[in-house]
């Protein structure tokens, strides 16, 4: 009797024992729903990052094959970091918004996508600042990192800097011919004026085709020369004429 008393005992104690495990279980599950953190890293097993998320004091430099390089021009931003196999950065999100010592906000948001050790080749752009606003996709041309990386992009910004105006202007045309500096190749969003605006870019960085409806309502299309020159044109007055 006493045995059969016993095995009852062990049955309710373990039966109480499990419920309370899985009482705890489901409440852990619970609470993470929902966490609260100043930033969260998401790496490989190895500890290369992948992803990071966080917030403005926090957020990290660029990261190039594995070295993470200091960026106080992203002091103020908050957002994702995306980072590759290879522990280069591969694009992210970038977003501010503050209102400004003038009164009005000054606020951005930048989706982008890069190449592989290079800079953003697509990136989705959202400006506000002075009152005024504009948001576009843009689509840059950036070449083989082979040829000349984000490496090599960030060494010739620092040399720039030591430089003044005029040299600034040579060194960057002598890169552009060669074909080191990508260009920007296609625009297409609004402008501060109110403009609809689409531009095409020959590999250069030419403008060579602009689409553009002014806030008034006037459409207009033009074609230009390698010199920026528009030499022929569609607007509503030829149209009618």
């Amino acid at each position: 009797m006493e045995s059969r008393w016993a095995f009852l005992l062990g049955c309710v104690l373990g039966g109480a024992f499990i419920g309370a495990v899985a009482w705890f279980s489901r409440g852990d599950r619970a609470l993470e729903r929902e966490i609260t953190v100043e930033r969260i890293n998401i790496v490989e097993p190895d500890g290369t990052p992948r992803l990071i998320i966080s917030n403005r004091a926090r957020y990290p430099g660029s990261f190039l094959e594995g070295e993470e390089i200091a960026r106080p021009d992203r002091a103020s931003s908050a957002g994702m970091l995306f980072v590759n196999d290879d522990g280069t950065e591969n694009g992210g999100l970038l977003q501010e918004g503050a209102i400004g010592s003038d009164g009005h906000p000054k606020a951005s948001l930048s989706l982008t996508f890069d190449r592989f050790r290079q800079d953003q080749v697509l990136q989705l752009l959202q400006i506000e600042h002075g009152g005024q606003g504009r948001a576009a996709l843009v689509i840059s041309d950036r070449p083989d990192y082979r040829q000349f990386s984000i490496r090599d992009v960030m060494a010739l910004a620092e040399r720039l800097g030591q430089l003044p105006p005029e040299e600034q202007q040579a060194l960057i045309a002598e890169h552009r011919e060669k074909g080191d500096i990508g260009a920007q190749r296609a625009y297409f969003g609004t402008m501060p004026d109110g403009r609809a605006l689409m531009i095409l870019r020959d590999a250069k960085g030419r403008e060579r085709l602009r689409f553009e409806v002014p806030a008034e309502g006037e459409p207009r299309i033009d074609v230009l020369d390698a010199g920026g020159q528009v030499v022929r044109s569609l607007h509503p007055v030829d149209a009618a004429g």
